[in-house]
């Protein structure tokens, strides 16, 4: 969560997010100086969403560091793609596509009109 100029948290919006909302990850340094970790996982702990918070060790706010050019690169895209694959619809989800790979024939047709009213 970002500190404002008066080094207060803003963290309304984290804690706006309801059960409804899409999954948010959010991915900070542990180095980044305008980031409150705490209050962060706090605010994500209060909202009704989906949340996960990912930490690079020793990375800054750009997730860079003095020791490579981006912390923690394998870690962080290993975090990215489990939370994908936590929250991306499985395929009993989506709708199955006919044999040619075509949308089944009942999301292509068009509506039928209405009976006109007695």
């Amino acid at each position: 969560l970002l500190r404002t100029g008066g080094r207060g948290v803003r963290d309304a919006p984290i804690r706006a997010l309801a059960e409804h909302d899409p999954p948010v990850l959010f991915v900070s340094g542990d180095l980044d100086l305008q980031m409150d970790l705490q209050a962060l996982q706090d605010a994500c702990s209060a909202t009704g969403a989906s949340t996960r918070v990912h930490v690079a060790c020793g990375a800054g706010a750009s997730l860079s560091s003095k020791l490579s050019p981006l912390a923690g690169d394998e870690a962080v895209d290993g975090a990215i793609a489990s939370f994908v694959r936590e929250h991306a619809p499985t395929a009993s989800e989506e709708a199955p596509a006919g044999a040619d790979g075509a949308a089944p024939a009942a999301a292509t047709a068009a509506p039928k009109p209405l009976d006109p009213a007695p």
